[in-house]
């Protein structure tokens, strides 16, 4: 690999362009500082002497989501390691949140003074009342793994993690009250049809409320005797 830099004068004054020839293939980065694109040699040189250096392809967000969707979170679904409402609730997440914020941003230009701002924005959210700590948290984890499978060297969209810096919000611990077996037949006993079958889904499956009302007959596993299991 070769590298060197090529100065030029433009309508924005001097530019220092740090030039690389990879596998034959000339790659340009301009900086306005001599010392910056010499930095910059220094450091994919080293990366490639060390084999830690790779080729980057970026994309818009948008078009990552896609892949992402069919590439990875697909794929797990079908493979049965994501429930139908995880794969439901990631997709709706996407399409409200993300998509929104940052579907028209370039990869490499998915900076952390980008995501910062979205921070503040959430934050803003979260004061209001429209948006909880655990739903930003959710958010944050979800572009935490996409971000992180479009680093992995099988896609290369991407070759810095943004999202450095960005931690959780902490969430207060709720004591919640248990219904105990008599209470549990009590209710049952109560509740009439067929109001009773959701109910009895609700104490014996364990699902969560949106879980719960978001099931279909999809999500059904159905016996060989034709009932449900």
């Amino acid at each position: 690999m070769k590298g060197t830099i090529v100065i030029r004068e433009g309508k924005r004054g001097k530019r220092y362009h740090a030039v690389l020839t990879v596998n034959g293939n000339q790659k340009w980065k301009a900086f306005t500082k001599r010392r910056d694109a010499e930095r910059y040699l220094a450091k994919v040189v080293s990366a490639v002497h060390d084999g830690a250096y790779q080729e980057v392809s970026p994309i818009v967000m948008n078009d990552l989501l896609d892949i992402w969707i069919t590439q990875s979170l697909d794929v797990r679904l079908n493979q049965g390691l994501l429930k139908h409402s995880t794969s439901k609730s990631y997709k709706s997440m996407i399409e409200k949140h993300l998509r929104p914020a940052f579907g028209d941003i370039r990869t490499d230009q998915l900076t952390h003074k980008v995501l910062s701002g979205w921070e503040r924005l959430k934050s803003e959210d979260i004061a209001q009342g429209e948006l909880s700590r655990k739903s930003y948290n959710n958010l944050l984890n979800l572009l935490k793994s996409i971000l992180s499978w479009a680093r992995h060297p099988a896609q290369c969209y991407m070759a810095h993690d943004p999202l450095s810096g960005l931690k959780p919000l902490p969430l207060e611990r709720v004591e919640r009250d248990f219904l105990q077996p008599r209470e549990i037949q009590e209710l049952l006993g109560a509740a009439e049809p067929p109001d009773d079958t959701l109910i009895k889904v609700a104490l014996y499956s364990g699902l969560r409320r949106g879980e719960l009302f978001a099931l279909q007959w999809g999500d059904v596993e159905w016996g060989e005797d034709g009932r449900s299991e």
